[in-house]
């Protein structure tokens, strides 16, 4: 597999050169299937982290991050899977769709993903602190990813 790290969301993407496929789904780091109605998404995700050694727990809302890391909001969605958005220094939150934007889908600023027109049908999963993604690109290496 061909991993390819996005730099803004810290999101990573593989092309499969057997099959074409695009994009890595949580659990895949580690081997643990994601369920079909991503009732272990946190899971995998968690998993995924201790595999990959970076940083991946839950965060109250409001929370501060440790150094160095940054907040995410998760949400699942039956038609397109897991969306992202992150919290952006300024306190403001950004997503990458097509490309990175900090607006919904009414052209509003995302002061709060919660409150955000996502356009979908979309589940709310949890606020999580994320770190430490920049040293996946070495530990990929050493993991089993086929």
């Amino acid at each position: 597999m061909n991993i390819i790290k996005d730099p803004r969301t810290g999101k990573y993407f593989s092309t499969n050169e057997k099959t074409g496929k695009h994009g890595l789904n949580p659990g895949d780091f580690s081997g643990t299937k994601l369920n079909d109605d991503f009732s272990n998404i946190i899971g995998c995700c968690i998993t995924d982290a201790e595999k990959m050694a970076y940083t991946f727990k839950p965060i109250d809302e409001n929370a501060k991050c440790g150094e160095g890391n940054y907040k995410v909001a998760l949400y699942v969605s039956k038609k397109f899977g897991d969306l992202w958005y992150r919290q952006n220094p300024d306190g403001t939150w950004s997503y990458k769709d097509v490309g990175v934007s900090d607006r919904d889908y009414d052209g509003d600023i995302i002061y709060n993903p919660r409150e955000a027109n996502a356009g979908l049908d979309v589940k709310f999963m949890g606020f999580f602190e994320v770190g430490g993604t920049d040293k996946i690109g070495n530990n990929l290496n050493q993991s089993k990813l086929k």
